[in-house]
């Protein structure tokens, strides 16, 4: 039985399970929940602490475990045989390791074009420009060193993408980098990480345009520009695409794969939330609520990415 405890100054750590060090889907955890396998969240800010029977596919998880991660010590606990206790660098209030890339340059970079709808966002001509291929290579080869330092598994790794061509191809050549199968279940195309839409208005106009765009978020983001998505319409979506990940998923490490925009406003609320008081046992949900507001989304600006820069969430 999975039990998660609440303490310390933020609260109830994340769950990671799985064989060899691979994280577990919510289906499998309750599939496989039956095992015997108990894992008990440490109130110690920063770590987890997994308490597992030292019989059993138990043993075969700490010797695994062992073998995967540095900084592990197996260490004497009353209530069970051992436990192993991990240092994990991630939010307290998430499940799982974030990591967000924005696009390599793409065609439309180059030309100096708002692209934001997805009728021509998914199109082709609308791609990575090769600068943008080059840069989503050396994003995918800077992970891969991030993921060897920490000892993580390749198979806990998730690639999360908009369905955006120049998305979906920086995406796929980060996948190759790291040696995953694009076509297999660890790289998903998410609808709620696509471009913010800006709007017929400026749809193909000149990129000289998004300063218009940004003033207007900082006077109210609520307000969208005409037809298109206020910084707040973004928010909605992207807490959307994150409560399915952290539904689905437990100690994973995933990389978000998005546009300037969304990443930036993901971001922002993360960061915010990361900062509430008295939040221990709010959810990610409630987090995300309280942060919804003019003084916070106005300044998504801060936390703008360069075209293929890669960043962790911390």
């Amino acid at each position: 039985m999975m039990k998660k405890e609440e303490g310390g100054e933020k609260g109830g750590r994340k769950v990671l399970g799985g064989e060899g060090g691979r994280c577990w889907s919510r289906e499998e955890w309750e599939r496989d929940r039956g095992t015997g396998i108990n894992l008990i969240v440490s109130d110690v800010p920063g770590d987890l602490n997994l308490q597992l029977p030292i019989t059993g596919l138990g043993k075969h998880l700490i010797e695994q475990t062992q073998r995967r991660f540095t900084g592990c010590a197996i260490q004497r606990n009353s209530g069970f045989s051992r436990s192993l206790l991990l240092s994990m660098s991630t939010l307290s209030f998430l499940r799982n390791k974030y990591w967000v890339l924005r696009h390599g340059k793409s065609i439309p970079n180059e030309r100096g074009l708002i692209v934001s709808s997805v009728e021509k966002g998914v199109l082709e001509e609308y791609g990575l420009a090769q600068e943008g291929v080059g840069q989503a290579q050396l994003a995918g080869e800077l992970l891969l060193k991030e993921l060897q330092l920490t000892n993580t598994p390749l198979d806990a790794v998730r690639i999360c993408y908009s369905p955006f061509s120049r998305t979906t191809q920086t995406a796929k050549t980060v996948a190759n980098e790291l040696n995953l199968p694009f076509e297999s279940p660890q790289c998903k195309v998410i609808e709620n990480l696509r471009e913010r839409y800006f709007g017929p208005t400026f749809e193909l106009l000149s990129h000289e345009k998004y300063s218009d765009i940004w003033a207007l978020d900082e006077k109210d983001p609520f307000l969208p520009p005409d037809g298109g998505e206020s910084v707040a319409n973004v928010v909605s979506r992207l807490a959307a695409a994150l409560e399915s990940l952290e539904a689905e998923f437990d100690g994973c490490t995933i990389l978000i794969v998005s546009h300037g925009d969304p990443l930036q406003i993901l971001q922002t609320i993360l960061h915010a939330a990361n900062q509430l008081e008295n939040a221990c046992s709010k959810d990610l949900q409630t987090r995300i609520r309280e942060v919804t507001n003019h003084s916070i989304l106005s300044q998504h600006r801060k936390f703008a990415l360069l075209t293929g820069e890669l960043r962790e969430i911390k």
